[in-house]
């Protein structure tokens, strides 16, 4: 920790009173506000939030903003406020800035619900927004990509310049992280075209910026990303945009060197250093010094090389810039290496690997502290969990015995018999909340399973390069996972959710089979699908064992139907194929050496014990191998008997 960061925290800490005057780093002294001032709690905290905005703005306050926010937080805590969205909104902001992106998303995704029935329409646009940006960073780009396409026709539908530019660009970035560069220069290239329109220099600078980076790093076309650099510059001066101006001199400069123009590069260089001292960027000062030595070095002019580098690494040294001096040092060896010093060059190159391995262990480092952090938050998930389970139990352990001890003076000659019942009540409540904890547990077997099973229907085409169809796996996938996700989180759901998922499930293998099958799905129609309920993910294993052992072994094309129907008690779901029949099937199993059930069968059958001992219920399966007239196999039909529930 630095002596600046130390400092910040001592002043956090033992100067910022919770109700006293707060000052943000470069406000005049008049403009400080006094909390203690303050006597109404709700305006209190709108106070403490827009001082957390504006410390979060400068970047020398964000401590300030850290504690304003942990202050807000403890003042709803304190007065038993409820939170309000702008607040989860910053909360999100600051975890994002440290590189908490599980704890960010969190508190986005509680924003989102208290701004989903708000009526503030640009909130909710700003906040998907934001909330796009933290699952980009968390490398979900597919559901990121989503949100901003959305959120485009939204903000233009709203007159939100500002949102539906970032959108554009945004998607941009994202198609150039896939590697579709033809995408990406048409999402920078429409960002241009639009800010160009409302005179947004800095949208303009950033699309020019960014055409001129793919130009130069994957186009190699120098010239074509010197004219993209050239107008990023012109518009950068005109708008005074200084940081701008520094980071595309830079490109400029270093895209001139490329071209082997090293005088107008060395110029260039020499300009961004004096704009970079101006603006206060020690970075871009060395990278600058650097590159200067290298253009010295390349001219033979090795005594000025000398001279630069040294400049460049006693500045980098001065910012603890590690990446600047590894590069530096590697180039520095190289020179000497053309001077025919050995010795230095040797002496560099060791330099050049241990800042090397030290920015390699730092990405390891900063790798182990995310996914520490990603199973911190899982641990805290499970903690909570767990303690309502237990607090489900203190509740009905008290409610029994208050019920005990009121039946007791109430009813005093029937005292033992109701003790009995009571007992009975406890133990038949326990049995049934294992059964729940018992199911559950085997909820969490079932979707690591199914998710397996889901992404080997992806792999085929991932290996053969075709875009179009991996895009289209990953559609539908990223909509199984969502439907996934969201049934396991109940022991049973709506009929027409279990179709949804099975629905998508059919579709990724029967691309994944290329056509080797065709399905039906009939649902009798005096079934209500918006009303009743099946157990969770129950349809689905029986289904992929007619697939995988039934069909997929069939020379020709298969057929699967898929019948609901509505008995007296209970519905019955008719899983039937065309395939080789149970008894062929085995026998490929057995030739194969693979002597292996269904897991998910198997979990299934162990549900439906569970179901039935839960609901009294008599959920059952009835297999039938289907013959023709001459013994042979055609196929086999499975009937499920699904308990009625609603």
């Amino acid at each position: 920790m630095t002596s600046t960061n130390i400092i910040a925290c001592i002043f956090i800490f033992f100067v910022l009173p919770l109700e006293g005057p707060v000052l943000i780093d470069g406000d005049p002294p008049g403009k400080q506000t006094d909390l203690s001032s303050i006597e109404d709690n709700r305006e209190k905290l709108n106070q403490m939030i827009e001082l957390a905005e504006q410390a979060l703005k400068k970047k020398k306050s964000f401590n300030v903003a850290v504690e304003m926010v942990k202050k807000a937080f403890a003042l709803t805590k304190e007065n038993h406020m409820k939170v309000p969205y702008n607040l989860n909104w910053l909360q999100a902001k600051v975890a994002f800035q440290k590189g908490n992106i599980y704890l960010a998303e969190a508190a986005m995704e509680k924003t989102l619900k208290q701004l989903q029935h708000s009526g503030e329409i640009k909130a909710v646009i700003k906040a998907q927004n934001f909330y796009a940006k933290i699952l980009y960073k968390k490398g979900e780009l597919s559901k990121a990509l989503e949100i901003y396409q959305k959120n485009m026709k939204m903000a233009r539908d709203n007159d939100m310049t500002s949102v539906y530019l970032e959108s554009i660009n945004r998607q941009a970035g994202i198609y150039r992280y896939l590697g579709d560069i033809d995408e990406s220069k048409k999402f920078y290239h429409s960002l241009y075209a639009e800010s160009d329109l409302v005179k947004d220099t800095f949208w303009m600078t950033e699309a020019l910026f960014r055409l001129g980076s793919i130009a130069l790093t994957v186009d190699s076309n120098f010239r074509k990303a010197a004219k993209y650099q050239s107008n990023c510059l012109h518009i950068a001066r005109l708008a005074r945009d200084t940081s701008r101006m520094a980071w595309t001199m830079n490109h400029l400069a270093w895209n001139l060197y490329l071209l082997n123009e090293k005088d107008s590069s060395l110029a260039l260089y020499n300009k961004l250093i004096k704009l970079s001292i101006k603006a206060k960027m020690p970075e871009m000062v060395t990278n600058s010094l650097g590159n200067i030595g290298t253009i010295y070095r390349d001219k033979k002019e090795f005594s000025m090389a000398e001279k630069y580098y040294q400049k460049s690494i006693d500045n980098a040294l001065d910012d603890r810039n590690k990446d600047n001096l590894r590069w530096i040092h590697q180039d520095i060896s190289d020179m000497y290496v053309t001077m025919g010093d050995y010795k230095k060059a040797y002496k560099n190159y060791v330099q050049f690997k241990l800042y090397s391995d030290s920015l390699n262990n730092m990405k390891f480092d900063r790798g182990l502290a995310e996914a520490r952090m990603k199973y911190d938050v899982d641990q805290q998930k499970k903690e909570v969990e767990l303690l309502n389970m237990e607090l489900d139990k203190q509740r009905y352990f008290t409610y029994g015995f208050a019920s005990l001890f009121i039946l007791i003076i109430a009813v005093g000659l029937l005292v033992i018999r109701q003790y009995r019942l009571n007992a009975r009540r406890k133990i038949s409540e326990m049995n049934q909340r294992m059964s729940e904890i018992t199911q559950a547990n085997l909820r969490q077997q079932m979707n690591p399973h199914f998710i397996f099973n889901t992404l080997n229907s992806i792999q085929y085409y991932m290996y053969q390069h075709d875009k179009v169809a991996t895009n289209n796996y990953l559609t539908k996938f990223s909509s199984l996972i969502r439907k996934i996700l969201e049934n396991s989180q109940h022991t049973s759901i709506l009929i027409k959710d279990e179709m949804e998922a099975l629905q998508l499930y059919l579709e990724l293998e029967k691309l994944r089979f290329k056509d080797k099958f065709s399905y039906e799905i009939d649902v009798d129609e005096e079934i209500d699908i918006l009303q009743n309920k099946i157990p969770t993910m129950l349809i689905q294993p029986y289904v992929e064992n007619a697939i995988c052992h039934g069909l997929v072994n069939k020379e020709d094309s298969g057929e699967l139907k898929i019948a609901l129907s509505l008995e007296y008690d209970y519905i019955s779901c008719v899983i039937e194929d065309n395939g080789i029949g149970r008894e062929a099937a085995t026998e490929i199993r057995k030739s194969k050496e693979f002597n292996h059930n269904s897991l998910g069968t198997r979990i299934t059958e162990s549900r439906l014990d569970l179901v039935n001992a839960l609901y009294g219920t008599s959920l059952k399966v009835i297999y039938s191998d289907l013959k023709n007239d001459a013994g042979e196999a055609i196929g086999t039909r499975v009937e499920i008997h699904i308990p009625i529930m609603s």
